[in-house]
């Protein structure tokens, strides 16, 4: 049984887990930060918008609809269609990639704050 990704494993780790190359993951990395910003733009008062508001803080269907919003981006590009991984690897990917984007995004905020 594969392992999930976790929030610390490195590129190499999550692309050997997932099967994708460097530039598939970059792709996911690019669209989770635009499924991120499409969010925030369309759900300026939401707590996924607040950058002051911790990962525990947002509610799950803001968590689901980013979420949604980023399946729908690999979909459209093919993105996990070659790959061998179970389901249950690539959606701890998305949640990995979500954060962590969600996490640069706060620490971009907080400088310029």
């Amino acid at each position: 049984m594969a392992t999930p990704i976790k929030v610390r494993d490195s590129n190499s780790e999550i692309r050997a887990k997932l099967g994708l190359n460097e530039g598939e993951l970059k792709n996911l990395t690019a669209f989770a930060r635009n499924a991120h910003q499409e969010f925030c733009e369309s759900n300026k008062d939401s707590v996924w918008a607040n950058f002051n508001k911790t990962w525990t803080e947002v509610p799950y269907f803001e968590k689901t609809e980013v979420t949604e919003k980023l399946v729908e981006l690999c979909e459209k590009a093919r993105l996990f269609t070659k790959t061998k991984a179970p389901q249950s690897i690539i959606d701890s990917a998305l949640a990995q990639r979500l954060f962590l984007t969600r996490q640069n995004w706060q620490r971009r905020q907080r400088m310029y704050a």
